[in-house]
């Protein structure tokens, strides 16, 4: 019985969207350059038109390869934004939405999609 109900709330909160605001954009990309594979998506969310926050999240084939880059992450990362490795993922946060705040939705994925990457 226990599971039946963890099961329906669970299922409750994927139908209805609780638990977390879904983004307004969502960009993703695949790269496979010099053997080094990955996938990586970038979260963005609105408010009042303009880019208010951002996520990005990359995940490696390789986790030794996560591990470097995670590192040159956090030695790079700017002010407001948080980086978190687990394993083969990198997570980086940007609360106010970092180098794309205040832009519009267009600006937005005029920009990252010039770096290959296709938003939806």
């Amino acid at each position: 019985m226990k599971k039946y109900l963890l099961v329906g709330v669970v299922g409750l909160l994927l139908l209805t969207g609780c638990g977390g605001k879904k983004a307004d954009i969502v960009c993703t990309a695949s790269l496979d350059q010099a053997g080094i594979k990955m996938d990586g998506t970038y979260y963005g969310y609105l408010t009042d038109g303009k880019v208010s926050k951002v996520e990005m999240e990359i995940k490696f084939e390789d986790e030794a390869t996560a591990k470097l880059m995670c590192s040159a992450l956090q030695q790079e990362n700017e002010e407001g934004t948080t980086v978190k490795c687990d394993g083969k993922t990198i997570t980086a946060v940007a609360e106010k939405g970092g180098e794309f705040a205040g832009k519009t939705k267009e600006e937005f994925v005029k920009a990252v999609e010039a770096t290959g990457m296709k938003c939806k």
